[in-house]
């Protein structure tokens, strides 16, 4: 099991867990194991860069194996950027009642909504998400909704002398979009936007 912790002023995104299991290794062998990490503060007042320790341990179930060296830090650096996350997406109907089951009628429209978060420190400008879908054509843009790429301005990051863990700002979106063919589709809502 590879275990991340120390984490004081960054944090695993999305649903990440801190602990990766490796599974079997045999002598000389290797697994490569990874997290995406943000900022979520610098602790240095507002535009100041602050730093973090991080730490990597793994460990082992069994009693025949003694790891003497299984641990590692690294000092990272943390910088007050803007940093962008599509949340809280949900699907409605036309009218706003919540899609229920996982299917949608071919050649009706529903709603895709969703909410972007600045989990940064700075504000992000020039914000805005687009919409891919596949299979490509399966899901399109309803007549007159606007296309697959939706602006939404500046979404400010966290301010120093708040508490942080409560004052994300987001912005929030519809996209609406026209079922094409019977299939199984992916959404994906992607954010951009530039840093402060």
């Amino acid at each position: 099991m590879a275990t991340i912790s120390s984490l004081d002023l960054v944090s695993l995104t999305g649903t990440q867990l801190a602990g990766i299991p490796v599974g079997t290794l045999t002598p000389y062998t290797s697994k490569v194991v990874s997290w995406t990490l943000h900022a979520d503060y610098t602790d240095e007042g507002e535009c100041g860069i602050g730093y973090d320790t991080i730490r990597v341990n793994v460990t082992t179930s069994t009693d025949e194996d003694s790891l003497t060296n299984n641990g590692d830090t690294v000092e990272v650096e943390v910088y007050p950027v803007a940093f962008l996350m599509v949340e809280d997406v949900t699907f409605t109907d036309m009218q706003d009642n919540p899609i229920t089951s996982n299917s949608v009628l071919t050649c009706s429209e529903f709603k895709v909504n969703y909410k972007v978060y600045n989990y940064g420190e700075a504000d992000a400008w020039e914000a805005g998400v687009t919409l891919t879908v596949s299979p490509e054509g399966s899901v399109r843009p309803a007549a007159g909704s606007g296309g697959y790429n939706q602006y939404l301005g500046t979404i400010r990051g966290w301010n120093w002398g708040e508490n942080y863990n409560e004052s994300y700002q987001y912005a929030n979106g519809t996209f609406v979009v026209h079922c094409k063919l019977a299939c199984e589709s992916t959404l994906t809502i992607s954010p951009w936007g530039n840093d402060e």
